[in-house]
């Protein structure tokens, strides 16, 4: 095993390949093992290796920069994507799970769903909507099954159900509501 090079060595070196594990160990002739040994062994090794971070992000800010005022497109797109957002300059992204799938499992969404209906039921003002809403819905259900407004027996569309809504004479509403 090669021994570590002095902090103002390993500095150059690290600032010269750009704060690449590989690129320092190769020209540390060590292992890219050996350097992130180094770098979680040392707080000051691991902050070479931040600032040189920090200085390769800048650089490249200050390349962007003057590629746009170069009038290149594609890097004021860029900008515009990564810095425009508060003024719209967004893509539109779905997102789904693998395959497309859903994020959520259908499951887990119908229960957050119960749940939050179960919740609302609390509400006596809630249960009442609840009832009227049953009602309208079991009279299109009974018009669909031919047992209330029925245009095709007799031809007339007459509502036959009593004028209660009930699919059959003398069945009442109350049923709906259990």
């Amino acid at each position: 095993m090669s021994k570590r090079p002095s902090n103002a060595i390993l500095r150059q070196v690290i600032l010269a390949k750009g704060g690449i594990t590989s690129y320092v160990a190769e020209a540390c002739k060590v292992s890219s093992r050996t350097v992130r040994r180094w770098k979680s062994g040392s707080r000051k090794i691991r902050s070479m290796f931040q600032e040189t971070s920090e200085a390769m992000l800048d650089m490249a800010e200050a390349t962007l920069i003057k590629n746009i005022k170069a009038g290149k497109t594609a890097d004021t797109i860029f900008y515009l994507k990564c810095h425009g957002k508060a003024r719209g300059y967004v893509e539109r992204m779905e997102v789904s799970g693998p395959g497309g799938a859903d994020l959520i499992p259908p499951e887990m969404a119908a229960r957050r769903e119960t749940d939050r209906i179960t919740e609302l039921m609390k509400d006596p003002e809630y249960r009442e909507l609840q009832s009227r809403m049953l009602m309208v819905l079991d009279r299109l259900k009974v018009k669909d099954e031919g047992n209330g407004y029925d245009k095709t027996a007799g031809g007339n569309g007459e509502d036959r159900s009593g004028g209660n809504g009930a699919s059959e004479p003398g069945e009442s509403k109350d049923r709906i509501l259990q």
